[in-house]
């Protein structure tokens, strides 16, 4: 212990180790607690018609809400439990080949983004990929 003449004893504080460089604090912390499966997940597709990519989702098995937008159709997945936003991203990849489409999960305030080409997950999008669309009209299968 040392202290400073007329100043009560203090500890001595231990050395603290250095971060190392890519050390990252999450901007969103949910992920630490709660729910595992993400409150959102939905497939951006370039499929041109949402009533065709709900007949495809519908014929796959999957339970969606298809959403028309300028540039192809969302499907807003209804199941969102454990794997099944990959499954249904691989299974709906399989049935539009060679077109990739995008898996977005939402975790709290995190969103995270991955493409799919004919079944196969090819990875994890850097953020920039990751953004807000605003449905017009919804159509459920």
């Amino acid at each position: 212990m040392t202290a400073a003449p007329g100043q009560p004893d203090q500890p001595e504080l231990p050395d603290v180790p250095e971060l190392p460089e890519d050390f990252e604090v999450p901007d969103d912390l949910s992920s630490l607690g709660g729910t595992p499966d993400p409150a959102l997940a939905a497939l951006i597709t370039q499929v041109a018609d949402a009533e065709a990519l709900a007949a495809a989702c519908s014929l796959a098995g999957i339970e969606i809400d298809a959403v028309p937008t300028p540039v192809g159709a969302l499907a807003i997945l209804r199941d969102r439990s454990g794997e099944a936003p990959q499954r249904a991203a691989a299974a709906i990849s399989q049935v539009v080949k060679a077109v990739p489409l995008i898996l977005v999960t939402r975790q709290g305030e995190q969103l995270t983004c991955h493409r799919y080409l004919d079944g196969a997950d090819e990875g994890k999008l850097p953020r920039a990929w990751c953004w807000v669309v605003r449905p017009t009209r919804w159509r459920t299968c």
